[in-house]
């Protein structure tokens, strides 16, 4: 399984800032950043809290949303890091998903509360969204 690193989710961060528009990029909270880093691979005596790819994606999406890690394009870059990690991983997004839906489920995302109940929701649209190559 490849993880991203603080540098992937940094760069990710000014990618879209840049090409997508907002004010500026960069990290607003260096401990959010590190927690986002770590927990998709969290585990207790052995067992991962997040034990499937898309438990892992959707504790990202829903980390960097909430925990507001950067200055700018924490939304877009919450969406972004949860499908490169997919995509690293051979999880690919379906073609018929469209810039207006992922928009609607990420503010979804952004308005719910930070609760297990909402990641499993999360990894279930993941799950419907994305699929092996």
């Amino acid at each position: 399984m490849r993880y991203l690193t603080e540098q992937d989710y940094i760069d990710i961060n000014e990618f879209v800032v840049s090409e997508v528009g907002g004010t500026t990029f960069g990290v607003q909270s260096q401990e959010s950043l590190e927690v986002v880093v770590e927990i998709a691979k969290i585990e207790y005596f052995g067992n991962e809290m997040y034990p499937t790819i898309y438990s892992k994606a959707a504790i990202i999406l829903q980390k960097i949303t909430k925990k507001h890690v950067f200055q700018d394009g924490n939304k877009r870059t919450s969406y972004e890091s949860a499908k490169i990690f997919l995509e690293d991983n051979g999880y690919f997004q379906d073609t018929s998903l469209t810039v207006p839906e992922i928009k609607e489920f990420v503010l979804q995302v952004t308005n719910s509360k930070d609760s297990e109940e909402v990641t499993v929701i999360i990894a279930e649209w993941f799950k419907r969204h994305f699929h092996r190559l």
